[in-house]
């Protein structure tokens, strides 16, 4: 046995340091030097440890809205009423955008149709239909008018152009139970190939606290 806080279960990460430093002892490395010392920043790190927070990061996968004359396609990230769950989403974009146009991004549209769960990028998530999920959703809708409120606008400058959200390749929106994120094509009658990604993570009553 040892005092030392944490030796019986920080193994994977003294075997990785020892490797890393080319260590040839087999005993844990403690400490480098008084002004060095080795740190595992959670928020930093690697991607399937992700798993272990109970985060699990998701895709839309593609999702197609056909045309149809006078009305403007959307897709929309719903994180549904009392999930019990963050939804961040990090990206929206349109790939193959048939004509030159502006793209319009919007916060707690009316929700679309066609619910599906969002695809799961962690395949030790929940598995549903051979595919594995998340609890967030993707919604879609081809109707007249546009609704919303608008946190971005972009324009693809060319014929079958790719376009996506400025403001999310900087700042990720978040969305609690009942809200919504969205991309509309601003022009109308036109099919739309969308995606959409982020990650999502249990709740905590606290954070529903106005502040």
């Amino acid at each position: 046995m040892t005092d030392r806080p944490g030796e019986g279960y920080l193994q994977r990460q003294s075997d990785w340091l020892r490797s890393y430093l080319g260590a040839r002892s087999g005993e844990p490395v403690h400490e480098l030097s008084p002004e060095l010392v080795a740190a595992i920043i959670l928020e930093n790190d690697r991607p399937e440890t992700m798993v272990l927070q109970h985060t699990f990061p998701w895709s839309t996968g593609l999702v197609v809205v056909a045309a149809n004359v006078g009305f403007n396609g959307k897709l929309q990230i719903n994180n549904p009423a009392n999930s019990g769950i963050i939804v961040v989403v990090q990206g929206l974009k349109i790939v193959g955008k048939p004509t030159a146009g502006l793209l319009r991004f919007t916060l707690n549209g009316a929700l679309g149709t066609t619910p599906a769960p969002n695809i799961s990028l962690d395949s030790r998530a929940r598995i549903v239909a051979a595919q594995p999920i998340v609890a967030s959703e993707n919604r879609i809708s081809n109707t007249t008018g546009m609704n919303g409120v608008i946190f971005d606008l972009v324009s693809v400058t060319v014929a079958l152009g790719d376009g996506s959200s400025e403001v999310l390749k900087t700042r990720p929106v978040i969305l609690t139970p009942g809200h919504t994120a969205e991309i509309w094509n601003q022009t109308t009658n036109e099919a739309c190939n969308f995606f959409g990604w982020g990650y999502e993570r249990p709740l905590e009553s606290t954070e529903l606290v106005n502040r």
